[in-house]
């Protein structure tokens, strides 16, 4: 699965499946790694609307817009699962992870900036690094999230979100 952050805006999520082969689908996503999911069922997913908490576009991508989330996209390592569901009890499933920064990345800068020692900003910044890179990648999400923790510790003020979706 290959997953994208659109400018805080709303996921996007593409799978390798053809969507005619299948009727319906849940969409599971997890925020950090802990508390509970959030889920959404299509009951046709021939018939979705932008206005729907999860729709398909016109390419096959699903497209997770902010009210699955209560309002907003925030911060955090995000696991997505989906699974399509056909009529003869056939399915497929897919899960992917995905790093969303809309407002560390200025947290990190602050942070680096007023960091004393060059080994402490280089670590700061790798770690950032990693949570970029590792998003899509074959990647465990419970790395990614060890590493978006360990972030969070160094910049600060900043408390480990378990449970905004």
């Amino acid at each position: 699965m290959k997953l994208s952050n659109n400018e805080c805006q709303y996921l996007t999520a593409s799978i390798e499946a053809n969507l005619e082969d299948y009727i319906t689908a849940r969409i599971e996503v997890v925020l950090n790694c802990c508390g509970d999911s959030k889920f959404f069922e299509i009951s046709n997913i021939n018939n979705t609307s932008p206005t729907d908490k999860v729709y398909i576009d016109g390419e096959g991508n699903f497209i997770i817009n902010p009210s699955f989330f209560g309002g907003q996209i925030v911060d955090g390592v995000y696991t997505v699962e989906i699974s399509l569901y056909q009529l003869n009890g056939g399915s497929f499933g897919d899960t992917g992870c995905l790093f969303v920064d809309c407002e560390l990345k200025c947290k990190v800068y602050e942070a680096v900036q007023a960091m004393s020692t060059e080994e402490e900003q280089t670590q700061m910044l790798m770690e950032h690094y990693s949570l970029t890179v590792g998003s899509n990648c074959s990647c465990e999400c419970d790395k990614l999230c060890a590493i978006y923790k360990s972030l969070l510790s160094k910049v600060g003020d900043i408390d480990y979100d378990c449970g905004c979706v």
